[in-house]
């Protein structure tokens, strides 16, 4: 059967479509990441991929999603609250996931916080180019590999800062995003989350960005507390 390469994988990763399946490397978290996966999908959660196995290459086989990714969809951020709605589902439907008690995770840590709020299992990468679109409406949430123990405040601050976005100014015209309030915006996503703890929530993505290894995310912390002010006035 014909074997269809995705762009935008990240270096290392290919990523096939064979049929109605994707076929992805699997690694030593993948059991786990499935277990989780098949918990979700138990539980009624629709916004994530149905897991089919592994095939005979050792790939991991996934049942295809159709719809566009983030980095395809027009305008993604005009949805925003759809978005923080569907990441509420997913933080609401994992909290009853035992993992398995030989579990192995990509990223085995939680960020250790205690204002944070109680370990659950994070997607951990959730941004517009693992989110899938259909409609310009999103609907499931892709690419697990990094999911693993922490908090579902710091797993929202991260989304956040992707979906917002809260990058500098000229970290959004390198990439050909237009460059908006984000106050509204954090709003608006805060909003479809239904997250409580704004007083906090700042603060959540200013540690998740000082503990990244990307200097992407590390630009972005002056520029928050620059405009920290202003966005607390939209959340608060």
């Amino acid at each position: 059967m014909r074997q269809e390469r995705f762009d935008g994988a990240r270096e290392g990763r290919e990523i096939c479509r064979v049929g109605d399946t994707v076929r992805r490397p699997s690694g030593p978290w993948t059991p786990a990441v499935h277990a989780l996966l098949r918990y979700l999908e138990s539980v009624g959660f629709e916004g994530a991929p149905r897991v089919l196995g592994v095939d005979d290459e050792g790939r991991e086989v996934l049942r295809f999603v159709a719809g566009q990714d983030g980095r395809r969809v027009p305008d993604p951020w005009a949805s925003l609250r759809a978005v923080g709605e569907l990441i509420r589902r997913f933080h609401d439907a994992v909290r009853g996931f035992e993992p398995p008690p030989d579990a192995l995770w990509r990223r085995p840590g939680s960020d250790g916080s205690s204002r944070a709020g109680p370990t659950i299992i994070c997607h951990n990468d959730l941004a517009p180019y693992n989110t899938i679109y259909e409609d310009s409406r999103p609907t499931t949430l892709i690419d697990w590999d990094l999911a693993g123990p922490g908090s579902a405040l710091t797993d929202a601050a991260h989304a956040a800062w992707s979906f917002v976005p809260l990058y500098t100014d000229e970290d959004c015209a390198r990439i050909g995003l237009p460059v908006a309030a984000r106050g509204p915006r954090l709003r608006e996503f805060c909003d479809g989350y239904g997250l409580q703890d704004r007083d906090v929530f700042l603060d959540a993505v200013r540690t998740h960005l000082r503990t990244s290894q990307s200097s992407f995310a590390r630009r972005s912390i002056p520029f928050l507390e620059k405009h920290r002010a202003e966005w607390e006035q939209h959340l608060l």
